[in-house]
């Protein structure tokens, strides 16, 4: 996808799209593009129009370059760090002021900060269940870990959004693989439910066509095994894989387990959770600390 910078407005308002102040994009790529497609174009091109070394992209556009998902709206604004006031500057970025840089990768020609700073500008940006599903995905894709995300904690202190960070750090789960587990993970918790295991393999009978079925979730209950999928709807985009996921559920009752499948909706209107304990999950002993929320 191509932007164009141009003062005169040259261009037909039927094949091209105004999407600032003087930039342009053809309409038909930017119709079917999707909103971290679009943001991360416009990333592209401010790194590659302000060529200064000063400037780092955070926050939600080092999201996006790093591949992490957003929960939320994805402004066409970019974020970065500066530690340099240039004119013109302000009125092309979205900028929040830094003493000194943050390290940084370089992604795509693009000077993308340290998975660290970026989750750190998350939480000034999204509620905790976004920031959790990023800090998730980051850790899943072995992007950083716990270990240093605390040390980054411990150096940086003074950093706006670092005290948010901190408490999310001890819900951190590298077990969720998916922005859909980590919602359904923090429902069962917040709902004082025992927690699962997750990401079980269990031997399937030898008739089937898969050997072995990952489970995102289980819970070893006196009638036997529950388990729970937790269902994206991009899923399953081919008959072959409803075919697959089809023999591996049967493959799965044929051992004794119970089988709940659950969507989105079910997770956010609290649906999982009421049938987890009508299911017999229980609640646990000891409740733990409350996930936070800003």
């Amino acid at each position: 996808m191509k932007i164009v910078y141009s003062k005169t407005n040259p261009y037909d308002p039927r094949q091209f799209e105004q999407i600032g102040p003087h930039l342009f994009v053809p309409q038909a790529e930017w119709t079917i593009a999707s909103e971290q497609e679009r943001h991360r174009a416009i990333v592209k091109f401010y790194a590659e129009r302000l060529k200064n070394p000063n400037v780092i992209f955070s926050g939600i556009s080092g999201a996006v370059m790093r591949g992490i998902p957003v929960l939320g709206e994805i402004p066409l604004g970019p974020r970065c760090c500066l530690n340099i006031k240039q004119g013109g500057i302000q009125e092309m970025v979205k900028w929040r002021y830094t003493g000194k840089l943050p390290a940084y990768n370089l992604i795509d020609g693009v000077r993308v900060a340290c998975v660290e700073r970026v989750l750190v500008d998350l939480c000034l940006e999204f509620d905790s269940a976004s920031c959790l599903v990023a800090l998730n995905h980051s850790l899943y894709t072995r992007q950083t870990t716990v270990r240093k995300l605390q040390g980054y904690v411990e150096k940086h202190a003074c950093l706006p959004g670092v005290r948010r960070l901190a408490r999310l750090l001890p819900f951190a789960n590298a077990k969720c693989e998916s922005p859909l587990e980590t919602q359904g993970w923090r429902a069962v918790y917040q709902g004082s439910l025992t927690l699962p295991c997750q990401q079980v393999e269990i031997r399937l009978p030898q008739d089937c066509r898969t050997r072995v079925a990952r489970v995102d979730m289980c819970w070893s209950l006196r009638s036997g095994l529950l388990v729970v999928e937790l269902d994206g709807r991009v899923k399953y985009q081919t008959q072959d894989a409803l075919v697959n996921e089809k023999i591996r559920e049967d493959g799965l009752r044929r051992l004794g387990c119970r089988v709940l499948r659950f969507l989105w909706e079910d997770v956010r209107s609290g649906k999982m959770v009421a049938q987890l304990r009508d299911a017999g999950v229980k609640k646990r002993r000891n409740m733990g600390r409350k996930i936070p929320g800003w």
